[in-house]
């Protein structure tokens, strides 16, 4: 396996259980983790952990709810996640269908959504900076929406501080 970086880190060992595209439904997740047997507090009986695939907001009534939840996953060791489309679109301010929650939450919107508050703002955006692209170990690989071997071999050598300056220099 070749060297990691802040952008290509190691996955868990172990039995784990993957999930994608929450965006922004907390009931949804909730009601996953309880079929999966996860406690509230993300651990399992069975030792296994969670893995997400990104998109873990937009479209859904409460993604500040799912980050938070996700964001205390990691933080307890249950959970691992990776960097979608959607999380990068935040973190650029890049306002899109579905996300003024975040880029502009002083916005009216036709979609219901629950807003972003401006310090809360500032803690879950060092938690989405904090986050890979890419989690991989001898048998497995987690990335958001492809494997290309290229572009992977080019994020772990990359010098970049963060997601956002990478997303900028290429």
């Amino acid at each position: 396996m070749s060297e990691f970086n802040h952008f290509v880190a190691p996955l868990f060992d172990g039995p784990l259980d993957i999930v994608g595209d929450v965006h922004g439904e907390i009931s949804a997740l909730d009601n996953l983790l309880e079929q999966l047997g996860y406690a509230a507090d993300g651990s399992h009986k069975d030792g296994r952990r969670l893995i997400f695939l990104g998109d873990l907001v937009d479209r859904g009534p409460d993604s500040p709810a799912v980050l938070r939840k996700v964001r205390d996953l990691v933080a307890n060791g249950s959970a691992q996640c990776i960097l979608g489309n959607h999380e990068l679109n935040l973190l650029i301010g890049d306002e899109k269908h579905g996300n003024s929650w975040w880029t502009a939450p002083e916005k009216p919107t036709r979609h219901p959504a629950v807003r972003i508050e401006p310090d809360e703002k500032i803690v879950l955006t060092e938690f989405l900076l904090g986050l890979p692209l890419v989690l991989e170990r001898d048998d497995l690989r987690a990335v958001h929406a492809c494997w290309h071997p290229e572009s992977v071999a080019t994020i772990r050598s990359a010098s970049a501080k963060n997601v956002v300056d990478l997303y900028h220099h290429y």
